[in-house]
């Protein structure tokens, strides 16, 4: 069993972590504990923790360990850099990436996009599908980047704007050619984040998921001026991304690759 005592003078929001609870109660993503709370977990887990100043760090227990992840340091909490009986590593792009990256509030874009008790299942992507940046031209988007695990075939996708409910999801058929572009026609889209979900073609138009209960792919959807600026700094973190996701559990890689497209997101226009 892990158990976590934050020494904290304030509260502490999770940003990653969907197996744990509080006193016997189960806490999200998003969910704010208050100081010197217990966090529990009964199998392998990985917990990742705003520590301030754009930093994250994951704590990744392979069996029942306990650890206490969060000290005082002249009188502000700080993120301990090593525990015992815990694998400890710094998450944010800002410590692989260089030059540094220019968006911050990593934190608090993934929840201003991400639903509160937004659980990141992140065992298995659906579909194949990656995060990505995609180019919007007019009324058509440009998917490739999104579908590049993917194999060649005919699909159907649906999309969901990010917070959820922030409009009606939207559904598009795509044969797609690992050689094209996957460029579908999607009228009055919105530039902005969305989650992407695979499907097969039905009836009338419609879109029979393949598998609703696996993890969705976030994509940021962008046009002009911004898509160059925005897909080159996207990219700058691609190397430390997949470092990420074999260093750590995919739940951590899923994390931080959301909160820097929810970052990119919100430095659109700027």
């Amino acid at each position: 069993m892990l158990i976590i005592t934050p020494l904290l003078a304030q509260n502490v929001r999770i940003l990653g972590g969907s197996t744990w609870s509080m006193n016997g109660n189960k806490v999200h993503p998003g969910d704010t504990i208050p100081a010197s709370a217990n966090l529990t977990a009964k199998a392998r887990s990985d917990l990742v923790l705003d520590c301030g100043k754009d930093v994250l760090r994951a704590y990744s227990c392979n069996s029942a360990c306990t650890i206490t992840p969060v000290a005082m340091d002249k009188g502000l909490p700080v993120c301990r850099e090593t525990v015992s009986g815990a694998a400890v590593q710094r998450v944010d792009p800002y410590g692989w990436v260089d030059p540094k990256p220019s968006p911050g509030g990593m934190a608090a874009s993934l929840f201003s996009h991400q639903p509160k008790n937004a659980q990141v299942l992140g065992v298995r992507a659906a579909g194949n599908l990656s995060d990505a940046v995609v180019r919007q031209a007019g009324d058509k988007v440009l998917w490739a980047p999104a579908l590049a695990r993917v194999l060649e075939g005919n699909y159907c996708f649906q999309i969901g704007a990010l917070p959820a409910g922030s409009s009606k999801p939207r559904a598009f058929a795509l044969e797609w050619n690992r050689e094209g572009d996957g460029g579908a026609q999607l009228s009055n889209l919105a530039a902005g984040l969305y989650t992407i979900e695979r499907g097969t073609p039905g009836e009338k138009g419609s879109c029979q998921i393949d598998d609703p209960d696996a993890a969705k792919a976030w994509v940021l959807v962008v046009g002009g001026n911004d898509f160059e600026r925005i897909q080159k700094e996207w990219e700058s973190y691609a190397a430390g991304l997949r470092q990420l996701a074999e260093d750590t559990g995919p739940e951590v890689a899923s994390t931080v690759s959301h909160a820097v497209l929810a970052a990119l997101a919100d430095s659109a226009g700027k």
